[in-house]
């Protein structure tokens, strides 16, 4: 099996695009003709290397102060940031991402209940996409679908989840995002989220046309803001889903 990664921090964020724009085109052509075929690893990154970590890119406003760990992408988020993302140098709308984040015990008492990992496909310039969102507090996770403006609209959600893991503990997210269900309109995406190995939720938005975005990130973020928040990321694994 051969593994699509990006060498070096050398090759630019162009060339990245057009790689991610062509993995979408053979991801869309996989579903046609391999209905029981194995998902296709495009892109693997354990972040456990500078190279490694070089390779994704934070995204959008706020402060996001990176390092303090040669294991992973260690950050904390600064003062007035409600989010730190972070790009994956692949792009493509039928995609599966998967990452495992951890935030720290340190996180300030005031933001527990608020703050949660996210994985974020079909990501957009203007900030809309599909998000998993996980939070350690209540063992809770939310499928969302985030709008231009910032408007939310929560798919799916659910709370005291086993699987689920508390501050300071590793979570192990997939998000899966794919059109072209056959007992579906055109214009549907089907979302599927796991966590630690366990299916959270199956989402079928009828309206899946509306997000135009094809980069992927992954993030640690608040609805209120997450200043002071440090939380890590390792092992990036992106895919081709087999959505069968």
């Amino acid at each position: 099996m051969h593994f699509l990664t990006i060498p070096s921090k050398s090759m630019s964020r162009t060339r990245s695009v057009a790689v991610g724009l062509i993995v979408a085109a053979i991801g869309s052509l996989s579903f046609a003709g391999a209905a029981n075929a194995q998902s296709i690893p495009l892109y693997v990154n354990s972040l456990k290397s500078a190279n490694g970590r070089d390779q994704v890119i934070k995204r959008g406003p706020g402060s996001c102060v990176r390092g303090g760990s040669k294991v992973a992408l260690r950050f904390t988020a600064g003062k007035k940031t409600k989010a730190c993302n972070f790009s994956v140098p692949v792009v493509g709308r039928d995609i599966e991402l998967t990452a495992t984040g951890r935030i720290f015990k340190s996180v300030p008492t005031k933001l527990r209940e608020s703050i949660f990992l996210g994985l974020n496909l079909r990501h957009a310039g203007d900030g809309s996409h599909y998000q998993l969102a996980v939070f350690p507090s209540g063992r809770r996770f939310q499928i969302r679908k985030v709008f231009p403006n910032g408007a939310t609209t929560v798919l799916k959600a659910g709370r005291n989840v086993a699987e689920i893991r508390n501050f300071g503990q590793a979570n192990r997210m997939t998000l899966r995002a794919y059109n072209g269900v056959s007992t579906l309109p055109a214009t549907s995406a089907r979302l599927v989220a796991y966590v630690n190995g366990k299916m959270v939720g199956v989402v079928d938005d009828e309206r899946g046309g509306e997000l135009k975005g094809r980069d992927l990130s992954f993030s640690i973020a608040s609805a209120r803001n997450a200043t002071g928040t440090t939380g890590s990321f390792t092992d990036i694994v992106v895919r081709i889903p087999n959505p069968f």
